[in-house]
């Protein structure tokens, strides 16, 4: 298409070029030059599908044998091209040396244009196989010895390994099969890590830095210790814990520690743990019962790192005093190894006493003043009077969740439940053995209340003193605010009780406040009953004859 185009535009040129002079080009040759271009551009994209190689190795079959300070291994690779170009398949790197070629098929090897790697060409579409023998240098690191290949992509891998007499896998290249061989998916890169007893002996020296907590509580001393191994630890060993103190818990999983007697007990990292901080924890009952306690700081036997670091916690509640033979306090927490650091959290300095010195620690508590649980924001009550006697006093307030799942009502006397409203469905009120009313409250989330109370009294005369049922809730509160409604017959003379005057409602009235109203508040309610008590009368209307004289 693109030779087309570049045609016509060819003879568009010669058209302009010409000016006036007329050309003329057969239609045959338009037709042949299109067909032409069509052949040229299915050709180019033919070229192009057949140059991308499709290929798979479906199984890769590895020997590695080490002795010495080296590993000599094999490598048997199945595959097939299934289409495309031939291209180069790579198969190692630089770090392998091939020292036999038992066969190549469907192929030829060759190294690499770019580097020395190692690569097989396939002759063209079809199953190929190659088998070679080579060397591997052994490598070294803190941990272990390792070999480390590069390998192709294939679809089944297996590696047959020896180790000499005396060495020990310690990350397994893949699954162990019955038959002794190793499975692993497919992988660019083979690693085998091991180990041998002569620097397993070299290493066999034990090196941890031990930071703890320790922490009053209650009756107990509660010891939390963290561990952090400098370096691997491939044999067990003993950790000595605080005479008369129990085993608590530990980040380890159960299989790696075991008691053995009283105070010590086995540990035993698995091969390929890695070289990360675990803790335990023991709690240390007081001595005699009382407040004082003396145990020792968990330790490890034959152990070259640091030890003895503490921090003591005090509780806000206690005083505590410390003595120890060779005590070191004021220690500054930078001084210790970092991952150790981060367990001392907001402490600057820590104390450092020799390992099995015992530590006495004398406790002093303090008594703590009461304050209320819980302090509302507020609190309405709204109190109705009606001519016949009869008084409804509504308790209005909203708890929070720390409530719990039900409040506790003193009952009032002489007074029986008109309603109760949570969240705004109705509920029943419940009675408890003495007598106490009980309500039901939402779990988990803030609870408005809404109790309405009925209680008969004797009928509004001409003036009287009337009494406010305001019943004792026992939840203290910021502001109490009181509203009172009497029949518009009466008015309000005077209060008594620990309230003031106050102006308009504070809230939403409830429905059964009705009649004219009044409005009083208080500050720092402590959630008791208040005696209230008003006085009313009725005005007195004067004859309008009488006030403007005889006419």
């Amino acid at each position: 298409m693109r030779n087309l185009c570049s045609v016509i535009f060819l003879l568009w040129a010669g058209l302009t070029a010409h000016g006036a002079e007329s050309v003329s080009v057969p239609w045959a040759e338009v037709k042949q030059l299109y067909r032409e271009s069509l052949e040229r551009d299915m050709k180019e994209k033919a070229r192009e599908q057949e140059e991308t190689q499709v290929h798979a190795i479906e199984e890769a079959v590895y020997r590695l044998s080490v002795r010495g300070e080296t590993a000599a291994g094999e490598a048997l690779l199945s595959g097939k091209v299934i289409r495309g170009q031939p291209a180069p398949i790579p198969l190692f790197d630089a770090r392998v040396v091939l020292c036999a070629v038992q066969s190549v098929k469907g192929g030829s090897l060759l190294c690499a244009a770019n580097g020395p790697e190692i690569a097989f060409l396939p002759a063209g579409e079809g199953p190929f196989q190659v088998q070679v023998s080579f060397l591997a240098p052994i490598e070294e690191e803190s941990r272990a010895r390792f070999v480390s290949l590069t390998v192709p992509n294939a679809i089944r891998n297996t590696l047959a390994l020896e180790l000499p007499d005396d060495g020990e896998v310690v990350d397994p290249p893949g699954l162990l099969a019955t038959n002794g061989l190793y499975h692993f998916a497919a992988t660019n890169m083979l690693t085998v890590r091991f180990r041998t007893r002569d620097r397993v002996a070299a290493a066999s020296m034990i090196e941890v830095d031990i930071f703890s907590r320790v922490r009053i509580q209650g009756r107990h001393a509660v010891i939390k210790t963290h561990f952090l191994p400098v370096q691997l630890l491939s044999a067990p060993f003993a950790l000595k814990a605080p005479a008369g103190g129990d085993y608590l818990t530990s980040s380890l999983k159960p299989s790696w520690i075991e008691q053995t007697d009283g105070t010590t007990y086995r540990i035993t990292l698995p091969q390929d743990a890695r070289q990360e901080a675990f803790c335990v924890q023991f709690v240390v009952p007081a001595a005699g019962g009382d407040d004082r306690f003396s145990f020792e700081l968990p330790s490890i036997g034959d152990n070259n790192g640091k030890e003895g670091h503490f921090v003591l916690e005090e509780a806000e509640d206690v005083q505590l005093s410390l003595t120890a033979d060779g005590l070191v306090s004021g220690i500054p927490i930078a001084t210790l190894p970092v991952p150790l650091r981060a367990l001392a959290q907001d402490e600057r300095t820590c104390m450092r006493a020799p390992t099995g010195n015992p530590l006495a620690v004398a406790v002093k508590r303090f008594r703590a003043v009461e304050t209320p649980p819980i302090v509302l924001d507020s609190i309405h009550f709204f109190a109705s009077f009606e001519e016949n006697g009869g008084a409804v006093t509504v308790v209005m307030l909203t708890l929070p969740p720390e409530a719990g799942a039900r409040l506790r009502l003193k009952r009032v006397p002489d007074a029986e439940i008109w309603s109760l409203r949570v969240n705004g469905e109705r509920r029943k009120v419940y009675e408890n053995e003495d007598g106490a009313w009980i309500i039901p409250l939402t779990p988990g989330q803030a609870s408005e209340v809404e109790l309405a109370v009925l209680r008969r009294g004797p009928k509004l005369g001409l003036q009287g003193r009337l009494e406010v049922v305001i019943p004792a809730t026992g939840l203290p509160a910021r502001n109490v605010y009181l509203g009172i409604a009497l029949p518009p017959r009466v008015q309000l003379m005077s209060i008594e009780g620990p309230v003031s005057p106050a102006e308009g409602n504070r809230g939403k009235a409830p429905r059964e406040f009705v009649g004219n109203p009044y409005y009083f508040s208080r500050a720092f309610y402590k959630g008791e009953a208040m005696p209230l008590a008003i006085a009313y009368k009725e005005p007195v209307k004067e004859d309008r004859r009488e006030k403007g004289g005889a006419r």
